[in-house]
This record gives C-alpha cells, structure tokens and sequence, in this order.
C-alpha cells in the first residue's frame, strides 16, 4: 500500500471513529482524571478486544463497509478498533472519554504471501498472546519480545503515551512473517 493510499484510508478511519458510539455527547471539559486511568482502560480493551476475539466484530453494524470493527467499553470510556485487510490491513484505534476522543493510534501491517498456512496459523497464536500481555508502561502493542516455539515476536517502540511510534513482528526461525508499524498519542 503505497503512503498516499494509507494515509487517506487513515483520514477515512479517523472520520468514521470521530462519530462517537453508543450515544454519547462530546464534553469539552470531560477528560480523564489520570494518565494510569486511561491506560487502564485501555490495556484492559486490547485484551477484551482482537487479543481475545481475533475478526470477530464486537458490534452488529460497522461504520465502513468490508471493514472490522471492535469495541469495549466501561464507564465513561469507549474504545473503537476499525481495520480493513487481513494479510494486507491498515485500521485505527480510539479512545473516547466522555463521547470526547482523546488517544488514537494508527497501524499498518503485511503477511507476505508467501507465509504457508501452518505460519499463519502460528504467528496469530503468539500475536494473540502479545497482546494479552499489553505492558502499561507502553500500551501501545505486545511486550518487547516474546516467543512461543520456534515463533518469536518483538515490538520495538519510541516516544511517550502522548506521542509514540513502533515495529512490531514475528519471525520463525529467522525468517520475518509478519510486520506492523504504528504510531499515535493523545489528541488535543
């Protein structure tokens, strides 16, 4: 996908997330009353999300056709997981505190094609894991590395919780499988 094309399907999803869900009315003064509140809840939505759930849309309706759509919410909180592709993808998620969006972060992400079945089927298992393991001191992906037989994923990130950015990837025995980079923060 080249940078043009991904940064406009990043305008689209930014534009379908901006409709809060669930009713709510943005507040200008709603903010969360702490950054360890937001990561919180937002480790705790990774986990109740894709890391648990894998495609499964968590919502009966999407807001983009041909995409997939997860949500959670608790609270005041509400987070959105929009993404399109599956060897091939790009999404965004979004936290909403309030009906107010306040965090967000982009990703892109590639299988080359030439991953066999039995790899896929492998490296899901372990990306799954990874985010189940969603560190609070950077939520933003997995832990640094970890392995599950010859699969062995590692997340390399930079910046702060206001503004970040990372790879991400699995490998099996030296060979790469799978990469993602993302990058995101708070929204102002």
């Amino acid at each position: 996908m080249k940078n043009g094309a991904l940064w406009g399907f990043v305008l689209l999803l930014i534009l379908a997330s901006s409709v809060s869900g669930r009713g709510q009315t943005p507040d200008k003064a709603a903010s969360p009353s702490s950054r360890d509140e937001l990561v919180r809840f937002l480790v705790k939505a990774k986990r109740a999300t894709y890391a648990s759930q894998g495609d499964v849309d968590s919502v009966k309706s999407v807001l983009l056709p041909g995409t997939h759509q997860l949500e959670f919410s608790e609270g005041l909180f509400f987070y959105r997981d929009i993404y399109a592709g599956s060897s091939m993808f790009a999404g965004q998620e979004m936290v909403y505190y309030a009906g107010k969006p306040v965090w967000s972060m982009s990703y892109a992400g590639n299988i080359p094609e030439e991953v066999s079945k039995q790899d896929i089927e492998g490296l899901t298992k372990l990306l799954h894991k990874a985010l189940m393991n969603v560190p609070n001191a950077t939520p933003y992906r997995g832990p640094l590395q970890i392995e599950d037989g010859a699969f062995r994923y590692a997340n390399h990130a930079g910046g702060s919780f206001t503004s970040f950015f990372g790879d991400e990837g699995i490998q099996r025995d030296g060979r790469v499988l799978y990469t993602l980079h993302y990058e995101g923060g708070m929204l102002r």
